[in-house]
């Protein structure tokens, strides 16, 4: 590795400088207009050494892969069969493509209205921002192999194991 000897030093230079400029423009204000930086530390302290950071990173976690595990559920059967039936596509497609543009933040709004401020909106906004992707994946993917090689076999060559290719 070529690392030179100062990179992480220069590399350190601007978070150091930011913190500082923050630290001199608080005792300038006062604090009320922002907390001090060294209070952000202590209290950043306070919570790993009471367990309630690494709880809530897990609780965060969970509600992601909770999302992403609906969205998933959801959207790669209703990809895969976009992709294999080209009638489903025609009918759903113009749906998938009218809700796809809409930012996951946009329904923000009505998640909380509809759902709270809890673990469930929460998880919805992630599944709603990972549906869209994970739709359009297997649907491509699969007219693509539609397309290709994937026909049916007429017969099967069970010496090389090839259920595609011309028979």
């Amino acid at each position: 590795m070529n690392a030179r000897p100062f990179d992480f030093a220069r590399g350190a230079l601007l978070p150091i400088a930011l913190v500082t400029l923050w630290q001199a423009w608080v005792m300038l204000a006062g604090p009320s207009r922002a907390p001090v930086p060294t209070r952000v530390a202590l209290a950043a302290w306070d919570l790993v050494a009471s367990n309630e950071l690494p709880m809530a990173i897990l609780q965060s976690v969970g509600r992601v892969f909770g999302g992403f595990a609906v969205a998933a559920a959801l959207a790669v059967p209703l990809g895969l069969a976009m992709g294999t039936s080209a009638r489903v596509e025609r009918a759903l497609d113009p749906l998938v493509e009218s809700f796809r543009p809409i930012a996951a933040i946009a329904i923000l709004p009505l998640a909380i209205l509809w759902l709270g401020t809890g673990t469930a909106a929460a998880v919805a906004i992630v599944a709603y921002a990972a549906f869209f992707p994970i739709v359009i994946t297997p649907s491509r993917a699969r007219s693509a192999c539609r397309r290709r090689c994937c026909a049916p076999p007429r017969r099967w060559d069970w010496g090389a194991l090839r259920p595609c290719g011309p028979s």
